[in-house]
């Protein structure tokens, strides 16, 4: 007899239970998205309407979409280095070469999106090196041999590259900068040549800057000179000047002694004029007779008052006097 295993409902419920939880966990789990710093994530619509490529992209965070609805594809935006070696290229002048470089690359995050839907993460190889390559031929093309070699070309290649590329890919969404590392020259006797004509130039250069330190000097020396000469004429005319003031000062000193000379003189003249106009007066002789007293010394005293009839005199003087003079006698 066969027997027959009866399994209770209530089993069966909670194991369907525990099915549905883990199913659960899973799609829970499925749809967690968790976008680290430097990324963003690039939402593509599976099913239902609007499929395809999301207008919108997932930042830095932790996100939960529909598993079963969409899928997210996360783009690391922060630059990388890549590099080329040996890209073969060749110089204005017909010079074969072969160019090492480097490229700072990263992602926009707008520009992502349109990157996903054209190129896919593939981008280096499908974008990137193709651009690098033909922009390297482009740019050393136009620079002859000896640019390139002196670096001043090196230096504008790379400006070149960097902004070639630049304007090419910003449309991908991608951001490059260039580092050219090296260009060698794959004609050695032509670099033998090249070398001769920069040391020559290197030459050239420093009695350029022997001949403009000169220049330099002698114009300091010109500077000196024409300072010191300034300087004399300066001095020559301060004492040019002293001179002049100290010949007017003596000039006006002059002037003075002889104003005062004159001065005097007039005065002298007026005294003479007045005498001359009292001796012709009423009195004049009085006055004639009281210079004589006068010229004889302070030690003679004279005094008295003409009297008597018009025509005499008479004085009263001391004893050295009266024998000389007496009335109406002289």
């Amino acid at each position: 007899m066969v027997e027959r295993k009866i399994t209770p409902i209530g089993v069966i419920s909670a194991s369907a239970a525990a099915v549905m939880l883990a199913i659960g966990s899973i799609y829970g789990m499925a749809g967690i998205n968790i976008i680290e710093p430097g990324e963003v994530g690039v939402v593509v619509k599976n099913i239902g309407s609007n499929r395809g490529m999301q207008e919108m992209t997932l930042d830095t965070g932790m996100h939960w979409l529909d598993p079963f609805v969409y899928d997210v594809i996360v783009y690391d935006t922060r630059y990388k280095q890549y590099d080329l070696q040996g890209v073969p290229a060749g110089t204005k002048d017909g010079q074969p070469i072969t160019v090492d470089i480097s490229f700072e690359i990263g992602l926009s995050d707008a520009g992502v999106p349109n990157l996903h839907e054209t190129v896919g993460k593939d981008y280096f190889d499908q974008v990137v090196y193709p651009a690098a390559r033909a922009a390297i031929r482009t740019a050393t093309a136009n620079k002859l041999s000896d640019e390139i070699y002196t670096g001043e070309g090196r230096a504008a290649i790379q400006v070149e590259l960097t902004d070639g590329l630049q304007t090419r890919l910003e449309s991908e969404g991608i951001r490059i900068s260039a580092n050219l590392r090296d260009i060698s020259f794959q004609n050695t006797d032509f670099v033998r040549t090249l070398e001769e004509k920069a040391k020559a130039a290197q030459q050239e250069t420093i009695q350029e800057r022997l001949a403009a330190a000169a220049r330099q000097e002698a114009l300091k020396v010109k500077a000196t000179a024409e300072g010191q000469k300034f300087k004399a004429i300066q001095e020559a005319e301060a004492i040019k000047e002293a001179l002049r003031l100290q010949g007017e000062g003596e000039r006006l000193k002059q002037e003075q002694i002889a104003e005062g000379i004159r001065a005097v003189g007039e005065a002298e003249a007026d005294v003479i004029k007045m005498k001359a106009n009292a001796l012709m007066g009423n009195g004049g002789e009085l006055y004639r007779d009281i210079e004589i007293l006068g010229g004889l010394g302070q030690s003679v005293e004279y005094y008295g008052t003409p009297t008597g009839a018009e025509g005499t005199r008479t004085y009263i003087v001391d004893q050295a006097l009266r024998g000389k003079i007496a009335t109406g006698g002289e």
